[in-house]
This record gives C-alpha cells, sequence and structure tokens, in this order.
C-alpha cells in the first residue's frame, strides 16, 4: 500500500511500562473483564515462584495455576486478592524466597499485563469466553515515557483519506 501522508497523531505518557491497542468499548464499564472484587487471586512470579508454589500447596492446600510468561495465579481461601498477595509477599520474606507477588482480579489490567509478559513482550487479549480480538497488549521499549504516535494514510477509492497505519515510537 502507498501512503500519502505521515502526520503526529499525539502523544501517550506510560507509567506502567506498556501500552495496549483494543476499542475502548470493549473495556470501559466493565461490560467484557470483571472488576476488582470480583475474581480474587494473587499472581506471583521470579526465581523462588515454584517453590512458592511448592509450599502454598503443603500448607495452604491450593493449587497454584500457571500463566503464560512463568506466572502463576492462587486463590487463598477467606482472603482479597490484595490479602493473597500481601500474604505470598510475607512468605517470601521470612523464608528468605525471591519473587513478586501482586493482586489479581481479571481485569482488563490484569489480563493486559499477562498478555504481554511473555518471550514476544506482547500478545494477544482475549475475550472471557476465549475469543482473541480484546486487545493487544506489549510492552513500551524502555519503559515509562511519553511516546508519540504517528498516522499513516493512504487513499481509498470511494472511501477518500483513511488512516491505513499506525506507528507508536517507542526507542
Amino acid at each position: 500500500m502507498k501512503y500519502t501522508r505521515k502526520a503526529l497523531l499525539g502523544v501517550v505518557a506510560v507509567d506502567s511500562g506498556h501500552l495496549m491497542i483494543a476499542d475502548p468499548q470493549y473495556l470501559f464499564g466493565g461490560r467484557v473483564f470483571r472488576g476488582r472484587g470480583q475474581e480474587e487471586k494473587a499472581a506471583f512470579w521470579g526465581r523462588d515462584a515454584r517453590q512458592m508454589c511448592e509450599i502454598l500447596r503443603a500448607e495452604y492446600g491450593v493449587e497454584p495455576e500457571p500463566v503464560p510468561g512463568g506466572t502463576w495465579r492462587v486463590a487463598l481461601p477467606g482472603r482479597t486478592a490484595e490479602e493473597a498477595a500481601e500474604e505470598i509477599r510475607r512468605i517470601g520474606r521470612e523464608r528468605g524466597l525471591l519473587g513478586m507477588a501482586a493482586p489479581w482480579t481479571g481485569s482488563a489490567r490484569d489480563r493486559a499485563y499477562e498478555a504481554s509478559s511473555g518471550r514476544d513482550q506482547g500478545g494477544q487479549m482475549c475475550f472471557p469466553d476465549g475469543r482473541p480480538g480484546a486487545g493487544v497488549c506489549f510492552q513500551s521499549g524502555l519503559g515509562d515515557g511519553v511516546y508519540e504516535v504517528w498516522a499513516h494514510y493512504a487513499e481509498l477509492p470511494g472511501w477518500g483519506e483513511r488512516i491505513a497505519k499506525v506507528e507508536v515510537r517507542l526507542l
């Protein structure tokens, strides 16, 4: 495709080290993804994550579930996502384990981070029923910052000038 012009659309600020491309209708208002308090789990990862799995199985009787990118999720009975993450951090501190833990509630943010945690540093976000198309999330270059977003335009017969490609300059 031959582009007719290129224009700076604006900038996007990043404070999470991630960006995503999605239809806003799918993400806002809780229409697609659950919000906080709906699915109370903790996510954990790091060098000693497998050892943490063993501790949680033996001492709490729960089975952590593996997710892409070397992360695990687990619900601790009677605890919110925040409380479960804090409990995992406490266990790690007390036993000298190296790893991280954070609340996981199944929100769009949690699913976006999960999609971008693999080897490719980005990936597909799926709808709750597993269908692809909810969005694509990726890590943003060197992390936090303000990044330029450019549009490349093409002339489309019967439609006129349209955005044909979007470019985000991360590095």
